[in-house]
């Protein structure tokens, strides 16, 4: 799924004293752009090469469906494209 960022939620501290953040943007390699949410996205906890800028387009790989509007609830992997 290709997607690009748009917002990037403040950090939150779960239960477990990670640090999570909610990451939305759109995604575009449909035939029609839509909208998507993506979390938790431990995001100081990624890889240099695997942390992204607002409105640079990742490709998200290996996403865990969960339930309420199909949101993704775990992301397994990003993979960047070029920074704009």
């Amino acid at each position: 799924m290709d997607v690009i960022m748009l917002v990037k939620a403040a950090p939150v501290l779960t239960s477990g004293l990670e640090e999570t953040m909610c990451v939305a943007g759109a995604r575009v390699d449909g035939l029609h752009p839509e909208w998507v949410r993506l979390h938790p996205v431990p995001f100081r906890d990624l890889d240099s090469e695997q942390r992204f800028a607002k409105y640079q387009r990742v490709s998200v790989v290996n996403l865990l469906a969960a339930g309420a509007g199909g949101y993704a609830s775990r992301v397994a992997g990003i993979s960047l494209g070029a920074r704009t």
